[in-house]
């Protein structure tokens, strides 16, 4: 098959310069909102989770700019692989000279900044940008970050922009201290199939140039998706590696065997990808019809005046709960806060976290402020139970437990037979 005459070259799409028009989805102005909710109400802390270097720093960009000088910035946005040269960045981007300073006294200039910008009233952002070769120190200063604005409410919000692999999300073990106390866990990834096609459309400039069908076969950008499970950075890389590969060996166009020798050369193996949570054939039973097998997820259940009114499963790490309709579980009632609690899953565990509400987090009848919870366990927000269910707990050790505390089950099952025994004491009195 010829080539095309016309249209973008492997050259075109490697270039450094970006398109003038940034790629915009649906997620990047819930990104946006979910910074300004964060900002307004005070949190210390957003956690901007994306495989998409490009995307994230639009929202932040954009974020700061509606700010204008509302706010001041303090930015690390190079690749500093020490906290030494992080904080050197930082002290720049405040316009002062970090000098020959340690580290030590570079955190000391930076907290006397934040104090200096209080008696001002004025509020600070830090941005710190956190790509894999800063290592784990951006972390764990973040935290710190967190820890100091906490105790001495400099007016300090930090955004952590964590950029991910191609289909990995890590969790930092520098940040369980205080990640409760972000606004929200926002995230720019993935991109559907759809946002995938118009996403290489827009990378390699084709809308107005070339028709993205002579350039990439169908089949092949649904195969780019999919071995990148919709992580931009991912789908950019490994649809320049095709592009490059096919134009190496005359070949146009690219076709799933030039995509999948591609993500070979990338180690992007299928066989590494993350388990998809989405429903799955089994082998065949022995009659030879197959079945579906569907992953369970722990899950809570909203209950209000004993009946349940939503079910939500966990499937990621926080689950925000509150009455504005930014939560993950939207309450609309007034004995609720805004951003009244949330639920973290690491790893085999679960918590609870009550974030600062009026009226309090309860679990089975005690009130917390963090607390693990188990299956069958009741949480109580204002008038509303939210009840966890567990499907790889014990069920007969996790029913005993529950009789011991004396918690949802057992008293469900106190007040029917209750109303049975009243039941039965007015039909004898008629």
């Amino acid at each position: 098959m010829d080539r095309p005459q016309h249209g973008p070259t492997v050259a075109a799409l490697l270039h450094d310069a970006e398109p003038t028009a940034p790629f915009v989805t649906g997620r990047s102005g819930k990104a946006l909102n979910h910074l300004f909710s964060a900002f307004e109400e005070a949190r210390p802390l957003a956690v901007l989770n994306s495989g998409w270097r490009a995307g994230s720093k639009h929202v932040v960009q954009k974020f700061l700019a509606e700010l204008g000088d509302k706010v001041s910035v303090a930015r690390v946005s190079d690749a500093c692989t020490s906290e030494i040269d992080g904080m050197r960045e930082l002290i720049r981007s405040i316009e002062l000279d970090p000098g020959e300073l340690s580290v030590t006294d570079l955190r000391m200039i930076f907290e006397d900044f934040l104090a200096f910008q209080q008696k001002r009233k004025r509020r600070t952002i830090a941005a710190l940008e956190d790509p894999g070769n800063n290592g784990g120190w951006i972390c764990d200063y973040a935290g710190r970050l967190v820890e100091l604005e906490t105790s001495n409410k400099y007016g300090l919000t930090v955004i952590l922009m964590r950029h991910t692999g191609f289909n990995v999300f890590t969790d930092e073990p520098s940040l369980d201290s205080v990640s409760y106390k972000a606004g929200k866990h926002i995230s720019l990834t993935p991109f559907t199939k759809a946002e995938t096609r118009r996403f290489i459309r827009w990378r390699i400039k084709a809308a107005d140039s070339a028709d993205i069908g002579r350039i990439l076969d169908f089949e092949a950008i649904t195969l780019i998706h999919e071995l990148c499970d919709g992580m931009p950075d991912a789908i950019d890389q490994l649809c320049c590696a095709s592009l490059e590969l096919a134009d190496k060996e005359d070949i146009v166009p690219v076709t799933t065997d030039v995509v999948m020798r591609a993500s070979e050369a990338l180690q992007m193996q299928p066989a590494a990808r993350q388990p998809s949570a989405e429903t799955r054939f089994v082998a065949a039973p022995p009659d030879g019809i197959p079945t579906l097998e569907v992953p369970e997820s722990p899950r809570i259940v909203l209950m209000h005046n004993g009946e349940a009114i939503r079910e939500l499963p966990i499937d990621q790490q926080r689950i925000s709960i509150g009455r504005s309709n930014e939560n993950d579980l939207c309450i609309e009632s007034p004995f609720i806060s805004r951003q009244h609690a949330a639920i973290f899953r690491n790893g085999g565990e679960t918590a609870v976290v009550d974030l600062d509400s009026k009226n309090g987090t309860f679990v089975n009848s005690q009130r917390v402020q963090v607390q693990t919870i188990s299956d069958q366990d009741e949480i109580k927000i204002g008038h509303h139970y939210i009840r966890y269910y567990d499907p790889d707990a014990p069920r007969i050790k996790s029913l005993n437990r529950i009789a011991r505390k004396g918690t949802a089950v057992s008293k469900d099952a106190d007040r029917t037979r209750a109303r049975k025994t009243s039941a039965k004491a007015d039909g004898a009195h008629r």
